[in-house]
């Protein structure tokens, strides 16, 4: 039986070790993918399952593709713009015109997943959960985050080595 990630790391009991089991599995998960040069470009927690036994699986491959379709889409000047906004790199994010982007984005947009929920369930710049913003408050955050004008806040209690490598992953590139 599989669950939501949510819904696991939400139930009483769960801790930032299981976060950080849930990004290193998935971090696996995408090492693999960027080996064949594949790309999700759907990261975001509601595309991550637990079993039974803790192993998490990444699922919605519908929008992923091989990095040389980015590239070609770039060439002919086509949208390359794939995913939800909310968990978007903002290279993606910010692609008009469109430029080639490559597994980094995935690893952004899986450490903001991580980063929700190290910080109790909030996006980065976000002051109450995802579903009680408005939509203009959503845009404000989302704009905030993929302008790189300002660093990501650090979720309290966050220890310093984890949130070095967050940093790192969240960076803008």
């Amino acid at each position: 039986m599989l669950k939501p990630l949510n819904q696991h790391l939400t139930s009483p009991g769960a801790s930032q070790l299981d976060v950080l089991q849930m990004w290193r599995d998935m971090g696996m998960v995408l090492q693999l993918c960027a080996q064949f040069s594949v790309l999700h470009l759907d990261i975001k927690d509601a595309n991550i399952l637990v079993t039974e036994d803790g192993r998490y699986k990444l699922i919605d491959w519908g929008q992923a593709c091989y990095r040389s379709e980015i590239v070609r889409l770039v060439r002919e000047h086509k949208s390359v713009r794939k995913g939800t906004e909310s968990y978007m790199a903002p290279e993606v994010f910010n692609s008009n015109p469109p430029v080639a982007y490559d597994e980094r984005a995935d690893q952004y947009s899986l450490g903001l997943v991580a980063y929700y929920y190290f910080n109790n369930m909030r996006l980065p710049f976000a002051d109450k959960p995802w579903g009680q913003l408005s939509e203009s408050e959503r845009t404000q955050i989302k704009q905030r985050r993929v302008s790189g004008m300002e660093p990501l806040p650090r979720p309290e209690g966050l220890a310093e080595d984890i949130w070095q490598v967050l940093q790192r992953t969240c960076a803008h590139q």
